[in-house]
């Protein structure tokens, strides 16, 4: 029990560090976690790995991986669908990460001349 309360009083008391002493103390923002930015070559690769998903189905995930720049991730196919003007389209969900650092996009491609083309490109965010 001892063991218990001491912990308990350790980490209330490491949590009080973080906190302003009182009025016009300096307040520490966190610096902003860097983005994953992707290059010619993972855009190329997760390019492929959406064609790939795409025929594998929707909610089936397909990893990538470029060695070249240390990135990996995962694509997969949220649903699909017609538009209005009769156009297949489909959602995908992009994940790339790089060591600890991770980023996400939910976008949009639509099937052209038997290719998916995402919509904007790929654009990450946290």
């Amino acid at each position: 029990m001892k063991k218990f309360l001491l912990a308990a009083a350790v980490l209330a008391l490491a949590g009080c560090a973080d906190k302003p002493a009182g009025p016009g103390a300096a307040v520490v923002i966190p610096e902003a976690a860097p983005l994953v930015t992707l290059d010619d070559s993972d855009r190329t690769i997760i390019d492929q790995t959406l064609q790939a998903a795409s025929r594998g189905g929707v909610g089936k995930p397909v990893q990538w991986s470029n060695p070249a720049t240390g990135k990996n991730g995962a694509v997969t196919v949220i649903r699909q669908g017609y538009t209005r003007d009769g156009k297949l389209c489909q959602e995908f969900h992009l994940v790339a990460s790089k060591g600890v650092v991770r980023a996400q996009q939910v976008g949009k491609a639509c099937r052209e001349s038997g290719k998916w083309s995402p919509e904007g490109g790929y654009t990450l965010g946290s």
